[in-house]
């Protein structure tokens, strides 16, 4: 059996309407290389705090904190590609993730 190189779930994946808009007039294959990079975890346009709170946020997932608390955070990226900025968030239940503008955020 292979195996996985997942790194965490993405739950049920959206784009905004703008995004969607984008990439039926450019690429809709985009949508698939943003959310590979957003699976490996790569650094993309994020400072280097920001992509180790992503980092964290997977080595935490599931632990608990001294309260008793889960420690789930959300995941950020952020890619350029063609000039264009866009925005994967997979919130910190990885119930969904979303394909966005900034500017829609």
């Amino acid at each position: 059996m292979a195996k996985s190189n997942i790194k965490f779930k993405l739950g049920q994946t959206v784009v905004t309407c703008g995004v969607d808009e984008y990439l039926k007039k450019n690429n809709p294959a985009l949508a698939l290389t943003l959310l590979a990079k957003h699976l490996n975890l790569e650094q993309g346009d994020l400072c280097d705090a920001d992509y180790q709170q992503n980092l964290d946020a997977i080595k935490n997932e599931g632990k608990k904190d001294d309260n008793g608390n889960l420690m789930q955070d959300r995941i950020f990226s952020s890619y350029t590609i063609n000039g264009e900025k866009f925005w994967v968030i997979t919130e910190w239940d990885r119930s969904v993730t979303t394909i966005l503008f900034p500017d829609e955020y």
